[in-house]
């Protein structure tokens, strides 16, 4: 239960990102749904994601949901989770809310 709302977090935490990045909320539901779509699709959750092509592998490897599925998956299995499945989501989650805090005064002045 603790690693699916440190999931749930984390996830928000890229969301805030993703809507500070865009002047108006319309714009940044619709590039956030795509992003979301990529995010999830090559995450590993659907399918394994080690075997794709070298120039989609960097998103698999930047990718911050790629750990959480693999933190679930271990967890399930009962394995012992690796300290990458916390430290990589955890680096997001920082830097998403730092540059959220930072623009987020903008984007309100942006909305009205």
């Amino acid at each position: 239960m603790a690693y699916s709302g440190f999931s749930i977090m984390v996830i928000i935490s890229v969301g805030l990102l993703l809507s500070s990045l865009y002047k108006n909320m319309v714009s940044a539901e619709a590039i956030s749904q795509i992003i979301y779509q990529a995010t999830i699709f090559l995450s590993g959750f659907y399918f394994e994601v080690t075997n794709t092509p070298w120039f989609i592998r960097w998103y698999v490897y930047f990718n911050p949901v790629t750990y959480l599925v693999d933190g679930m998956r271990k967890l399930m299995t009962g394995k012992v989770l690796v300290p990458v499945n916390i430290i990589v989501p955890v680096i997001w989650m920082l830097a998403s809310i730092l540059i959220f805090s930072m623009s987020y005064k903008g984007m309100v002045y942006r909305e009205k």
